[in-house]
Formats: structure tokens, sequence, C-alpha cells
């Protein structure tokens, strides 16, 4: 009788661990499409760009899966109102070429104006980036503890759970509890802008509950998927690093086997290894998944080509790491040429190892070092 008792103890602590290892995780390369500037582009350029976007998947072997992302505002402008019949297509293509996707929404700067006509409370920040359309404009985002933007933001998550959150090829979710223009945990941190967080008291401590409370909501709307968690340097890297430190450890501590984080500026540039985001990748590479996304891309040799260094040393800050997963820009993933060159550095480099790998770049004369006056 002992024995029977025991055995049925060991199946039911046995269960989670063997469904959770049969799940799919997040591996090799997976394209930034560009999806969430197609979702309100005008018909005649979402017909092309999913004409595009089904050879493109068919085409590329090299693919495991598409990044999809997309703006709030573009899929539920009004209360109550949701569009979601291009992001459907967009599924439906992922699925009929067995591919998998990462499904990522924007609040921050994206977030409808309907929330702001609710009273949801603003901060505005003016955009810093000189490589967006927005640059030095003014841009609103929710306060991010506002209890306005939390009910409709988590309503309009619960709606594509309850859509989407079956479907197998759905592989992950990022977590964004909140954000200024992206899916990275980066907030306004300007000196006008910190000032202007000052107002508040604690604000610091709220962000971090914010982000905690995030990771357990995302968690329970989307169960069977992946959870990413795209590092940002919150208000300032100097300033928050102990925070951002608590929100990982929460993260890892109560999923383990699903909290995943990842860098969104892997670059060839130089060795990365002084990065922020880098180094958080690094210290925390034993407790879980991690991966990356590319700072800029290959193509394009003129222009973001020159942001993105060689492809060698971006190779190595990667295998480095021990990464699972690489998010390539529109241009990379969009073509097969540079994706079969990336696939052959990437596997000779994993084949020689970290050490010898990063011997051989230096013999070549293609290692760098860290530049400390590095700017996106």
């Amino acid at each position: 009788m002992k024995r029977t008792v025991l055995i049925v103890c060991a199946v039911i602590f046995l269960v989670p661990v063997l469904l959770s290892a049969a799940q799919p995780l997040l591996k090799g390369f997976y394209w930034m499409s560009g999806t969430g500037r197609m979702l309100s582009a005008p018909d005649s350029r979402f017909d092309s760009f999913l004409q595009n976007f089904d050879r493109n998947l068919k085409d590329n072997q090299y693919l495991s899966g598409v990044y999809l992302n997309a703006r709030w505002q573009d899929i539920n402008p009004e209360e109550g109102v949701y569009k979601l019949e291009r992001l459907d297509k967009l599924i439906s293509l992922i699925k009929k070429h067995k591919k998998y996707y990462h499904l990522t929404i924007y609040p921050g700067c994206s977030s409808p104006a309907f929330i702001y006509k609710k009273g949801c409370a603003q901060f505005k920040a003016v955009d810093p980036n000189k490589y967006r359309s927005t640059y030095g404009k003014e841009l609103t985002i929710p306060l991010p503890w506002d209890p306005i933007y939390k009910k409709y933001y988590y309503q309009m998550l619960a709606k594509l759970a309850e859509k989407y959150g079956n479907d197998p090829s759905l592989i992950a979710i990022t977590i964004v509890p909140y954000s200024f223009k992206s899916s990275e945990l980066h907030l306004p941190a300007s000196r006008r802008d910190m000032q202007n967080w000052e107002k508040y008291p604690d604000y610091k401590q709220k962000l971090v509950d914010e982000a905690k409370s995030a990771v357990d909501k995302f968690a329970a709307l989307f169960p069977k998927q992946q959870l990413a968690f795209e590092l940002g340097m919150l208000v300032g890297a100097q300033r928050s690093e102990s925070e951002i430190a608590s929100i990982i450890e929460y993260g890892y501590t109560k999923y383990p086997a699903r909290f995943t984080i990842q860098s969104d500026q892997l670059n060839g540039k130089f060795d990365n290894s002084q990065m922020f985001t880098y180094k958080l990748i690094m210290k925390y590479k034993k407790r879980g998944h991690n991966g990356f996304q590319s700072l800029s891309a290959w193509r394009h040799a003129n222009t973001t080509a020159k942001r993105q260094g060689s492809m060698e040393l971006a190779v190595l800050n990667y295998v480095k790491t021990g990464a699972e997963f690489w998010q390539l820009w529109y241009g990379d993933g969009d073509s097969t040429e540079v994706c079969a060159k990336l696939d052959k550095i990437l596997k000779q480099a994993e084949a020689m190892g970290y050490e010898v790998y990063l011997d051989k770049l230096k013999k070549e004369n293609k290692y760098k070092a860290f530049v400390p006056s590095f700017k996106r």
C-alpha cells in the first residue's frame, strides 16, 4: 500500500514537469516582420505585405517563427471594439507554413485615446530616439499604475487570451506591464522626465509592484505560453538596477520553466559584455531561458548595417550567453541569404565554443572591445 501511495505521489508531482517539457520553447531565428505598422496601413499596402509575408514564410527555411507585434490602439481603438481581422490573416499564414509566433502588444504611446477620455492619468515626454519618426515630439503614455489604464489594458489582453491562448502555434507572449514606445522596459528618463517622476511618492516601488503584478497576470492569462520579458533601463540603468533585478528574480522564482529574459540590443559593433541589458543576461543565464533581438539589420549596407556591426562579433556575443533564440530585424528575416549566412556562422561558433571562436576573431582582427561611449 505504501509503495502504491509513493508511486501515485510521484506521478502527481511529475505531471507538471512532463507537461512543461512537452511544450515547445523559443528556439532559433524569429522574424521581426513589422506587423505592427501594417495593422493600420491602407488595404493595398497590407495586401502587398501579406503576399510577401506568405512568400517569405514559405521560402525561408531558417525561420522558426515570427515576432508578431501590434499596437494596442490598432486592435482595440474604442471601448469594447476589437479589430483582429488582419491579425487573424497573419496568424493563418504562420500556421499554414507550420511556424510559431511570439505575440507582443505595445501599450505606452500606442495606447488608445479612449482610455484618456475615461479619465486615465497621463505622463508626457519628448521622444529622444533619433531613429524614430516621432523624434523630438511630445508623446503621451498612461501612468503605469493608473487603475483605468490597467482595467482596459488587461481587459484587452483577456480578449486576446480567449481568442489565441489555446493556439499551439502561439509559443510566447511578451510581458509588457507598461512602456514608452515599444515593449522594452524603458520609460521616459530625461532630466525633465525624472523631475516629473519625482512628483509621485515611491514611484520606483510602484513600478516594481506593477511589473511583478503583470508577470502574474500574463502567466494566468496565457498559461501555455513562454513568458518573455524584454529588458530595459526602466527610468535609467544606473538609477534602476536593483528594481529591475527584483522583477527578474520574481519572474524566475515564480515561473522557472516559462519566464524568459531577452535583450533587444544585440549587435556586432563590439564586445557587448559591458552593456547594461547584456550584463543582466549573463548574470541570470543559469537561472532560466534567455534570448536576443538584434539592435538593427545587416541587409542594408549603407544604413542599418552600420548600427548592427559585424555578423561574426554579434554571433560571439550571442554564443557567450548560451542564448536560445534570436529575433532578426525586418530586412534580415526577410532575406534567405542573410539568414543562411548567419546560420552558418552561428553553427560554426557553437561547434567551436566561445573561447576558441573568440581566439579566432582576435587572430583575424575581427574582435573589438567594448566602447563606453556607445549610443544607439
